[in-house]
């Protein structure tokens, strides 16, 4: 049996706090001095947060997220148990508690509590197990007002992740921009060696659900500037080749065999390029009004084919139904549309139906390269299965057989 999330979220503790003893326990009890207790919600079998049993207001901020991607019942069940952990009925109803501590001086709470100027406490939301997997803490003061959110890149790739990001939120900072808002960056450091990034919270609402949010991301494009070039010449395409190594010998020769077919049929077809978010989807969002509230830019690029984005958006939460082809299809086709809708206001050559369907394709070799890249970091099987099924819908979506063993003569001629 696999590491389950309450065991990942046992061990983030351990980290976050070094040397403390971390135990899981159930009823009220009261704290020794110098230890955290946390309310793990929902439950030991069901866990997905903890919060500070000490701080009603902060146990409300930290349930009360919410995201673009919410349905109605989603958003209601989380202000349901919001309300009772946050009043002292939570503790019969969520009698499960973790504890750790002692609190010491080098543990992220101290460190934190200096930048901030005042004593802090946190909560820690537990994710599904993914290759970019780390702590997202919640920072709050201990009246419970909360300041932001924090990651710490505890193994190689999130901190190279947690980093890049930092990085990226300063850009775009620098880029003023007028239709959506992105996170301000309240600090940047590392701790033990670890990245960390801490950052204001974006609140906003399920609002306009999943509608995609196509002026904000032509703005993304546009921040650090625009360029138009073939797929031939992209620095994206340059881009991709020089990945590959950080991939497995096998799924690196599909994606160059994958990526080397899109430019023989596509290659003179100019694109627009400029900023991508990387992982824009209604589940990094919410709205305030009409305008989008977007987090986690840890993928950010420059240089990417525009309307990148907006085929992630559309497409990616049905892509992930490997083998089932038909919607994989429909998902490809509704994606070219929405790309067309962030080009629509560049010439007809470079939003026309050929652009369309070039920077979907390039959507999925890319996103097949980040996939078998993070699959080797991490050594997860079903990212690695999720690499080779965006080859094989590129594949179908360039009319070519799934592997290049497969090619046919005619195939191999165009």
């Amino acid at each position: 049996m696999g590491r389950t999330r309450l065991d990942a979220l046992l061990a983030d503790l351990e980290v976050l706090y070094p040397g403390a003893r971390v135990s899981t326990a159930s009823g009220a009890g009261a704290g020794a001095p110098g230890m955290r207790r946390f309310r793990l919600l929902v439950s030991r079998r069901h866990p997905r947060l903890l919060v500070p049993v000490d701080s009603p207001e902060a146990t409300r901020a930290a349930i009360r997220r919410d995201s673009a991607n919410d349905r109605l019942h989603d958003v209601l069940g989380r202000r349901a148990v919001a309300a009772v952990a946050g009043h002292r009925l939570g503790q019969r109803v969520f009698r499960d508690v973790v504890t750790a501590g002692p609190v010491g001086a080098d543990s992220v709470e101290t460190y934190l509590a200096r930048f901030v100027g005042d004593a802090v406490r946190l909560s820690l939301h537990s994710g599904a197990a993914r290759a970019n997997a780390k702590p997202v803490v919640g920072v709050h003061l201990t009246t419970g007002a909360e300041i932001g959110f924090c990651k710490i890149g505890i193994t190689p790739l999130a901190a190279r992740l947690v980093a890049h990001e930092s990085s990226g939120l300063r850009l775009l900072a620098a880029a003023h921009l007028t239709s959506l808002d992105v996170p301000a960056v309240l600090h940047a450091g590392q701790w033990r060696g670890h990245e960390v990034l801490l950052m204001g919270a974006l609140r906003g609402s399920r609002g306009r659900g999943r509608l995609v949010p196509v002026e904000a991301m032509r703005e993304v494009v546009q921040a650090l500037g625009t360029a138009v070039c073939s797929l031939r010449d992209s620095p994206w395409t340059a881009r991709i080749g020089e990945q590959l190594p950080g991939a497995g010998p096998e799924v690196a020769a599909r994606i160059r065999w994958t990526l080397d077919a899109l430019v023989t049929r596509h290659g003179d077809q100019p694109l627009v390029h400029g900023g991508c978010h990387g992982d824009w989807g209604p589940w990094n969002m919410s709205w305030s009004g009409d305008r989008p509230l977007v987090w986690d830019w840890e993928r950010f690029t420059r240089d990417t084919p525009a309307g990148v984005d907006a085929a992630h958006f559309t497409a990616h939460v049905r892509l992930r139904r490997i083998g089932d082809l038909p919607l994989a299809m429909s998902a490809v086709h509704d994606a070219e549309e929405a790309v067309r809708a962030v080009l629509a206001p560049w010439s007809s050559a470079h939003a026309s139906e050929a652009a369309g369907r070039t920077v979907v394709m390039a959507y999925l070799v890319d996103l097949a390269t980040r996939l078998a890249i993070d699959a080797g970091d991490a050594g997860t099987a079903l990212v690695g299965r999720m690499a080779d099924w965006y080859l094989e819908v590129a594949a179908r979506r360039l009319q070519l057989a799934s592997t290049p063993d497969e090619v046919s003569e005619s195939d191999a001629a165009a």
